[in-house]
């Protein structure tokens, strides 16, 4: 396919030089590959509506809305829910893994006894868990 006429060495790499024919023949190559894959990733017929073509974005909209959005918003609302139903003597996990007793409840803060007479101050968005008490 092509035609070696010289080659050299310059800089550690070897270089070949091809004839015109080798080099049409590439080219040739190559547009026949660019023809495939353009014919390959056409569209939809021109002739077809629009909203038929934005179906399939529609649909991944939706799904993802239904799979991702959708139960992240839920938990969300269980969260805030549980949060404003917090009472003294609960007891409660941190979002850093330390389990606590609810020793009185601030606007936005929550102080929690860690241990006897230990009490910690955390944000309320702190609190990922009320558990049972033991």
């Amino acid at each position: 396919m092509f035609e070696r006429r010289e080659s050299s060495w310059r800089n550690g790499a070897r270089i070949r030089r091809v004839g015109a024919a080798g080099a049409a023949a590439f080219a040739a190559l190559l547009l026949q590959i660019g023809g495939e894959t353009a014919l390959a990733q056409s569209g939809p017929a021109p002739g077809n509506p629009i909203y038929i073509q934005m179906l399939p974005l529609v649909l991944v909209i939706i799904i993802f809305y239904f799979l991702i959005l959708r139960p992240q918003q839920k938990r969300q609302k269980a969260l805030q829910k549980m949060i404003e139903g917090l009472r003294k003597g609960d007891r409660v996990l941190t979002a850093g893994g330390l389990y606590g007793i609810v020793f009185a409840i601030k606007e936005d803060t929550v102080i929690l006894e860690v241990g006897k007479d230990v009490r910690a101050e955390f944000a309320k968005s702190a609190i990922t868990a009320v558990v049972p008490v033991e």
